[in-house]
């Protein structure tokens, strides 16, 4: 008895190892387009099974979660805020008022926004991509027209 549970030891312990492999990977960073950072909008990583997986950007700074670890591309986002619904707008600071409708649109102040290359909202031509490891790692997302 005890040698067949010596012989299934290696199994057990490869088996483990497996298992371990891969994992899940959560990855922040900085975005900047030409020097400045971007405000708002949204990055988008796909891994290599094309699943798809967005956080938001919030003064220059994005964080995206439970990407499955290896390697990845990037997508970034800017819509003008001044023509997106409210509820993508959503400012929810006390105070602030009742908010307005789903689908309507509002002309919030664009202070600081700008718009950015329409190439780097799409994964294939963005030039962003890295190798993500599981756990947190950092990625700032440089974006250039050069």
């Amino acid at each position: 008895m005890a040698q067949q549970l010596m012989r299934l030891v290696p199994l057990f312990l490869l088996l483990v190892s497996a298992v371990g492999c891969g994992g899940v990977s959560d990855v922040t960073g900085s975005v900047t387009y030409n020097g400045k950072p971007v405000k708002t909008g949204s990055v988008t990583v796909r891994s290599t099974d094309g699943t798809v997986f967005s956080g938001p950007i919030t003064d220059g700074n994005y964080t995206v979660t439970g990407i499955p670890s290896g390697a990845v591309t990037f997508a970034v986002s800017s819509p003008d805020p001044a023509n997106q619904p409210a509820s993508y707008q959503g400012d929810e600071s006390p105070g602030r008022g009742p908010p307005v409708k789903s689908g309507s649109t509002t002309k919030k102040p664009t202070q600081g926004w700008f718009a950015i290359a329409s190439k780097f909202a799409n994964p294939e031509t963005s030039g962003q991509s890295t190798t993500l490891k599981p756990g947190p790692n950092t990625f700032p997302l440089t974006l250039t027209d050069r």
